[in-house]
């Protein structure tokens, strides 16, 4: 797996940079697509992030989503116990590890294991979320009898100078209106900034979508295709003043996610353990989630 991307060998890491998102994209395929390991967003959020190889698996180091702090996780299937003894020698613990590495090292006295679910990922259903069989239909058919006559659906291009200037006001007007704090807000918005730039390289098969009123950008959301048959969700955003806006949005954007093959699963990434986002994610039923865990010496 290594030998592609061409890595470091740790405690020597590589800062992330352009040219690995085509080896770590490569990498993680043998696994399912777990957010955190997805090398768009390792790119989008990862200003510090570091990777390196350990006995023929993948170490990543990258801030944590919330406090900024850097974590260590680790991928692979080569005796990934010795790799996580290892990696404790220098860390307390190890952050989101992907659940087929937890298993391998549950039984390993020197190991404590214990699940994540603040950061476990959403798994959607296309299918369920699409038109008459979205579980918040009637939030849409509300915005459709207010606003109908007024909104616009669009496929997006998110290299565009013009796209990348209003997504980031509709994510100020979110944060403010939202009452969120904005230095806490930065981190997403700098992640925003990242993604929408590496478009301009196709490096990954995006797919954005947004909905105007009276011409202004009023919502938009990027996902990527991934090996069929998985889509991954990296950002949406719309203004909360329209009712039932972000739903009408969901449904737009799913239509032309189904048109792009044979996809089905719609990973909607985490909740963070925020209760509004947790409320959110599961008020549209997810099919399933990919489990993550942390890991530490016990004693």
């Amino acid at each position: 797996m290594n030998k592609a991307v061409r890595l470091p060998e740790y405690p020597d890491t590589q800062a992330m940079t352009i040219d690995l998102i085509p080896p770590l994209r490569r990498a993680a395929m043998a696994f399912e697509p777990y957010s955190d390991w997805n090398a768009l967003s390792v790119w989008s959020w990862g200003e510090r992030a570091a990777i390196a190889s350990l006995s023929g698996n993948l170490v990543l180091q990258l801030p944590d989503y919330e406090t900024g702090d850097l974590v260590t996780s680790l991928l692979g299937h080569c005796d990934v116990t010795a790799a996580a003894l290892r990696l404790l020698e220098d860390v307390e613990r190890l952050h989101l590890v992907p659940e087929p590495v937890a298993q391998a090292c549950l039984r390993h006295p020197a190991l404590a294991v214990a699940p994540d679910p603040d950061n476990d990922d959403y798994i959607m259903s296309l299918d369920h979320l699409s038109g008459a069989r979205h579980p918040r239909a009637r939030h849409v058919r509300r915005f459709r009898r207010r606003h109908g006559a007024d909104a616009s659906c669009e496929i997006l291009d998110p290299s565009s100078g013009e796209v990348r200037v209003a997504a980031l006001d509709l994510f100020d007007a979110w944060a403010e209106l939202g009452g969120h704090d904005m230095d806490e807000a930065a981190a997403e918005r700098a992640a925003l900034t990242r993604a929408m730039e590496i478009t301009r390289l196709g490096l990954g098969e995006v797919v954005a979508t947004g909905v105007r009123i009276g011409g202004r950008l009023v919502a938009f959301e990027i996902s990527e295709l991934l090996q069929p048959p998985w889509v991954m969700c990296h950002f949406g955003k719309a203004d909360h003043s329209f009712v039932g806006l972000s739903d009408f949005n969901d449904i737009w954007h799913v239509e032309v996610l189904s048109q792009q093959g044979s996809y089905t699963n719609w990973n909607w990434m985490q909740d963070l353990g925020l209760p509004g986002l947790r409320e959110h994610k599961q008020r549209l039923h997810p099919t399933r989630t990919l489990r993550k865990f942390t890991i530490r010496k016990t004693g």
